[in-house]
């Protein structure tokens, strides 16, 4: 069954926007710079012993951060961040679609009779006016006339209880560099473990590991890069942000039992499922201006690498806008 199309309704919606509810903060005008700074903290120690003399002993501290910049998109209709207002415009649009098709049914036969008459006039303008005239005087057509108005009281009602509300902020200029960034790395390791290979230490090889490092970050750094987004509803007065995690791979300096080397490290966990709480906040209420928000969450992470022991991660966001 042929349906409106929602891009169209959007774009009819859009062309209708009275303003916000009374008291609701005024949008920013599109193309304005904003910033969103992420940091990331992970910490976390671990102390054991087995038997004949065996032990694992290590302590772990990332931290990561980086500042994205942003620019505010034109208001819409739609957004992310109130799924029961989605809902509700799937609804009306389906509702719509079916009434544009009711009203296509209603009138097929005089639109059939109307084309064929004006292919029978041809170029003929004296024949195209005399049938013009006598369709007006056809009730078909006054039925017509009332399924559009009909119609067109709809579309004006879906526009007048859809307004734009939503102001997203994304990517500036579709570059997901940062714009700045540094990280820190303090970790040491050390495991003994039960092996005859040690036999002139009683058996027990016991091997180390440190790594430090603390640096600025480069902005052309591929594995630096992320697309995070930031969504204001202008009605509700909530904001709703969405980040994504670098992949970030630093080479450090790892120096071990054996000497010293240089090593590439994935900074951030891999599991997805443990970072998906941290990387998404939904409608949250806005603490003054839109322009100047803070938010974050801290993650309890069952291991990391090789720290087999809970770790705590802080995930920290400032949005604020130029």
């Amino acid at each position: 069954m042929m349906r409106l199309g929602f891009a169209t309704l959007c774009l009819a919606a859009n062309l209708a926007w009275f303003g916000s509810a009374h008291g609701a903060p005024a949008p920013a005008e599109p193309g304005r710079a904003a910033v969103i700074d992420i940091e990331f903290t992970i910490e976390g120690k671990h102390s054991s012993k087995g038997d004949a003399g065996q032990s694992t002993e290590w302590h772990v501290l990332r931290s990561l951060k980086l500042s994205y910049p942003l620019e505010a998109k034109p208001l819409s209709i739609s957004g992310i961040s109130d799924p029961e207002h989605q809902q509700q415009q799937m609804d009306q649009a389906d509702a719509l679609g079916q009434q544009a098709n009711q009203a296509a049914a209603n009138n097929a036969g005089l639109m059939d009779q109307m084309q064929a008459a004006v292919e029978a006039c041809g170029d003929d303008e004296a024949c195209i006016n005399a049938y013009v005239m006598k369709l007006s005087q056809d009730p078909q057509l006054q039925a017509m006339s009332k399924d559009a108005s009909q119609m067109n009281q709809s579309m004006q009602a879906y526009n007048e209880s859809n307004p734009p509300r939503y102001q997203q902020w994304q990517i500036k200029g579709n570059s997901p560099k940062p714009v700045s960034g540094e990280y820190k790395l303090d970790e040491w390791r050390k495991d003994v473990i039960y092996d005859p290979i040690c036999y002139q230490t009683s058996n027990l090889c016991t091997t180390t590991r440190e790594r430090k490092a603390a640096a600025k970050i480069d902005a052309n750094d591929p594995t630096a890069v992320s697309s995070p987004m930031v969504e204001v509803d202008m009605l509700k007065n909530t904001i709703s942000v969405v980040l994504n995690k670098p992949m970030f791979l630093p080479t450090i300096q790892q120096v071990t039992q054996d000497g010293s080397e240089q090593v590439q490290l994935q900074f951030l966990p891999n599991d997805p499922k443990e970072l998906d709480a941290a990387l998404t906040y939904m409608a949250l209420p806005l603490k003054g201006s839109y322009a100047d928000q803070k938010g974050g969450q801290t993650v309890t992470l069952a291991q990391m690498d090789d720290y087999a022991s809970p770790l705590k991660m802080v995930l920290r966001w400032h949005f604020h806008v130029n």
